[in-house]
């Protein structure tokens, strides 16, 4: 792979992005826009610095104009943040097995960072996390450099708000930032304010964290709620579409979520858990949150389960001699983003059955090496054609992409199983079961 920039070093910059995923590159490139400033971005993955020094991005929908590499500097030198005036941290805060708040990967991170924290630096967290982390965490790693937060050396949090694929511009969506003095408010509305429209800034960091929290539990309660009213009204042999449908017809006191076939992605699935983690520390038990996360978790066992249902009523193969065509594997429609998938959870579990399982995803050749189903690693898609799709006894469409051929799957599938509400009618030859 061709690299760009490799002996580029800026004697001094702006603006440093620990992290180079999902958060962080849209953000660098936002700030890159700004013509006056030098930023750079960190990334320990020298894939995707690669990647990036070459012009081309890894996320399907953040693209990489070459012109914007002139004030850009990509390395995987933590010590480059010595000289830089802003440092924002978007690493990933995963949960652990017992689905605890994992944060090594930012206390690692910023424990490589301490030698080089200088005078006048402002830090800024960027990553999902419960509340206190910024005051509890990160402001003592802050202060075995000799610096004092809020003195020498500021300190704030700000949530990300991205979303992958998502219609609305990055700098149209309001801004948070918090933090627990006020020159590291001040100093942290400052850069924010050159990308974003609004900024709303708060006294407490622990208050920004918990408006972020805030955020994704509201929606991962209500996805449940919706969820668990499917399954009912399935045995019911009631459209859940149709009734959200009509209960939206109300012009108040009523907000449309819908069911699906699980949930991926960073934010809906993980962080729900990190204040469950620590309000039991209060001595309270989430148990509302709780709920939801079980519901949410178990679709995609009920997706499957229906799926062999619909086999062995339409298809009447054994198991064993069933071919199922997953069609979508992102978490998400239009990106290519595989954090916490259910399809993969569902392609685990026919696995696990024996069943033979293929699936096609135009923004996705291959699955990628993933922490929870290192198994399924190196597992190519297949083309959507014909062939392919009259061969296959079941179609399971999980992640809807606008730019999938959804006539040949209508034309030539035997059932179709679809969890998207993709096929509102039963207009198509297969047989049509909403799940």
């Amino acid at each position: 792979m061709k690299k760009i920039n490799d002996n580029k070093i800026f004697s001094k910059t702006d603006i440093c992005i620990i992290g180079l995923g999902y958060v962080g590159l849209p953000l660098l490139l936002a700030f890159q826009k700004i013509s006056k400033l030098k930023v750079v971005g960190i990334d320990n993955e020298h894939k995707k610095i690669n990647y990036l020094k070459s012009g081309r991005s890894y996320i399907s929908d953040v693209k990489i104009n070459k012109n914007q590499l002139k004030n850009l500097l990509f390395s995987v030198d933590i010590n480059l943040i010595k000289n830089t005036k802003y440092i924002i941290i978007c690493l990933p805060t995963p949960l652990n097995k017992k689905k605890q708040p994992d944060l090594s990967i930012v206390k690692n991170s910023l424990i490589a960072m301490v030698p080089f924290f200088k005078k006048g630096q402002t830090v800024i967290l960027e990553s999902t996390t419960y509340p206190g982390t910024t005051k509890e965490l990160i402001l003592p790693l802050i202060e075995r450099s000799g610096l004092l937060v809020g003195k020498d050396i500021f300190l704030a949090f700000s949530p990300e708000r991205i979303d992958p694929g998502s219609k609305f511009k990055m700098s149209k969506i309001p801004k948070i930032i918090g933090a627990d003095d006020k020159k590291s408010l001040l100093n942290s509305k400052k850069i924010y304010e050159l990308i974003f429209d609004k900024v709303h800034t708060i006294n407490s960091s622990a208050v920004a964290e918990a408006t972020k929290l805030t955020e994704n539990i509201f929606r991962s309660v209500n996805i449940a709620l919706v969820n668990e009213l499917k399954i009912i009204f399935d045995k019911m042999n009631i459209n859940i579409w149709d009734v959200i449908s009509l209960a939206n017809t109300k012009p108040f006191g009523y907000m449309p979520f819908y069911p699906g076939p699980g949930l991926g992605g960073h934010c809906i699935p993980i962080d729900p858990y990190y204040l469950t983690w620590k309000a039991k520390q209060y001595g309270v038990n989430t148990q509302f949150i709780e709920l939801s996360g079980m519901i949410n978790s178990s679709m995609p066992s009920y997706v499957v389960k229906n799926t062999l249902k619909a086999a062995k009523k339409y298809v009447k193969k054994d198991f064993l001699n069933l071919n199922i065509l997953i069609i979508g594997v992102a978490y998400k429609k239009n990106t290519n983003d595989l954090r916490e998938s259910p399809a993969i959870e569902i392609i685990d579990q026919f696995r696990k059955k024996k069943i033979n399982t293929n699936f096609y995803d135009p923004y996705i050749r291959e699955i990628d090496s993933m922490r929870k189903y290192p198994h399924l690693s190196g597992k190519k898609r297949i083309n959507l054609n014909k062939k392919n799709v009259s061969i296959a006894d079941v179609v399971l469409i999980i992640t809807d992409h606008s730019n999938i051929n959804y006539s040949i799957i209508s034309k030539y599938s035997k059932v179709i199983i679809d969890t998207r509400n993709r096929f509102k009618t039963n207009q198509t030859k297969a047989i049509l079961i909403k799940s």
